[in-house]
């Protein structure tokens, strides 16, 4: 059986949306920013509107995280980091 190649791997930093019902004061409201998220994952799909990325992979199912692209600050393509050992304690 042939395995897939894994799509890049992606880091995206990201305004996150944020809403928040309670009573606050209106100069805290207009100065706010926006929170800043950083997502890494298996880059799926680009369009116009949206990054998609995998944080888990198999041959046929993953996870997803839908990005719209007016959020996306900046996408960084990540490279291997060498091998690790997991010892179980």
């Amino acid at each position: 059986m042939r395995k897939k190649k894994l799509p890049t791997r992606v880091e995206i930093l990201w305004n996150d949306i944020e809403s928040d019902a309670s009573w606050q004061d209106a100069q805290e409201v207009l100065t706010r920013k926006l929170p800043i998220m950083r997502s890494v994952g298996y880059l799926l799909r680009v369009t116009d509107k949206q990054v998609i990325l995998a944080h888990t992979w198999t041959e046929d199912q993953s996870d997803s995280t839908r990005i719209p692209r007016g959020c996306i600050l900046n996408v960084k393509k990540l490279t291997s980091a060498g091998t690790y050992n997991l010892e179980q304690k």
